[in-house]
């Protein structure tokens, strides 16, 4: 297996968070699905978070804040556990998450909806495709709980857009370094083919 090259995941995200501005993006990973009592169905990522952070394993979230001072990409994932990676591989856990992926900050998953309460203060909107069920309760639910506490002081998002138009665009425009990887790439052709014309 070759080792992760996080350059291309680093430069989606800085579109990603150019187009955000201020608001904060909640991007669920894929969760694990039981086929029986002692066997899931084999695991595939949820597509956006995957294009974002190039993480592979379940149960993750992803949060995207550039206003933020410091934690401006953040991944929440499942704690290291030696008996459960004897069975099921490696997991990355919160230190991977920063050294290999590139997060600002880590959280184990269980401290999701208390950051997520921190994160959502002072942001005007949250990016946020709905759709899936269990989460979307708890979106609903913490930008639900703010807007309660506005007498309190906090200041709750105003509204709640989907980033799949942002994503779809990301997607389809090809990054400058696959350009520039291209242009190497045809260039020596195109020189070879004008001097074998030319002669």
């Amino acid at each position: 297996m070759s080792p992760f090259d996080p350059a291309p995941f680093v430069e989606r995200r800085q579109r990603f968070a150019a187009a955000i501005g201020d608001g904060l993006a909640i991007i669920p990973g894929a969760r694990e699905i039981q086929r029986n009592a002692d066997v899931n169905y084999e695991f595939r990522q949820a597509s956006d978070f995957f294009f974002l952070t190039g993480f592979d394993e379940p149960d993750a979230v992803a949060v995207f804040n550039p206003a933020d001072a410091k934690e401006r990409f953040v991944l929440f994932v499942r704690p290291r556990d030696r008996e459960m990676e004897i069975w099921n591989g490696r997991r990355a856990g919160t230190e991977g998450a920063i050294a290999t992926y590139g997060a600002d900050a880590a959280y184990t998953i269980d401290r999701l909806d208390a950051k997520l309460r921190e994160y959502m203060i002072d942001r005007p909107a949250i990016f946020y495709r709905l759709g899936s069920g269990a989460f979307d309760s708890r979106v609903t639910r913490l930008v639900g709980d703010l807007r309660a506490a506005r007498s309190r002081g906090f200041a709750p998002p105003v509204r709640i857009e989907d980033p799949g138009p942002i994503l779809n665009e990301l997607r389809l425009r090809r990054s400058a370094s696959n350009r520039s990887g291209a242009s190497s790439i045809t260039s020596p052709t195109t020189r070879c083919a004008r001097t074998c014309c030319n002669s």
